[in-house]
């Protein structure tokens, strides 16, 4: 035991709740805003203002949201360059849904944690460290993306579910904070069809379905990407 706590604090590998929880966590949250978030709104703001330029920017920076995850984490866990530049393969798997069979923060994050600290500790271990490296961080972090991913994915979205609405499938309410990080999938409101993250992503919040109100009506309305009132009630 002795001779796995010298090792892995010589790794930096340290298995703790603020590590993993608070450091890592934080981390993610400013690469999903600096990449997601912030291309969401330039897109946006470009639709609106009829800027193309603001909404090719936005594009490139929502299509680097895994990544940019990723290699956050990978910075607040401290791993070496060889492992922090390799997680951005594996931040593109785990939050691509065709990929994972369910995307999302939370897999990114799961995911990455596991790749990140398998990584430090192959690294400088062997004289062919520049192959060992990566290759012990891409096929930890991409195997386990494509094996957890869907099973993470079903937990995500059973934290938004919202079940007020009679729908004949989960959603998440857009006002569920939870739901809205760490599920791949976001839904607007709670009408009956869900708004899939890539329309959300392109700012379309009304979804790709005609309007039909829901059994739960009020009068809050939301406002769509293109400057018209949803017709969505909820």
């Amino acid at each position: 035991m002795s001779r796995v706590k010298a090792f892995l604090k010589r790794k930096n590998i340290e298995i703790s709740a603020k590590r993993y929880g608070i450091d890592a966590l934080s981390a993610m949250a400013q690469g999903l805003f600096a990449s997601l978030l912030m291309g969401t709104i330039l897109a946006t703001l470009g639709e609106q203002a009829g800027i193309e330029l603001l909404v090719t920017i936005g594009g490139y920076a929502k299509a680097a949201t895994g990544p940019a995850m990723a290699v956050a984490i990978g910075l607040a866990l401290q791993a070496p360059p060889l492992v922090l530049f390799s997680l951005a393969a594996v931040g593109t798997a785990a939050n691509a849904s065709e990929v994972a069979g369910a995307g999302g923060p939370l897999a990114v994050l799961i995911v990455t944690i596991f790749a990140a600290e398998f990584g430090k500790a192959v690294s400088k271990e062997t004289k062919i460290d520049i192959l060992v490296t990566p290759f012990v961080t891409l096929f930890v972090g991409i195997g386990l993306a494509l094996w957890w991913g869907p099973g993470i994915g079903f937990v995500a979205s059973g934290v938004g579910n919202g079940s007020h609405c009679k729908c004949s499938w989960k959603r998440n309410h857009v006002g569920n904070g939870a739901a809205t990080v760490f599920d791949g999938n976001y839904c607007v409101g709670t009408c009956r069809y869900r708004t899939h993250a890539s329309n959300q992503q392109r700012g379309d919040l009304c979804g790709v379905k005609p309007y039909r109100p829901c059994r739960r009506r009020s009068l809050g309305r939301m406002l769509c990407a293109d400057g018209r009132i949803c017709g969505h009630e909820f």
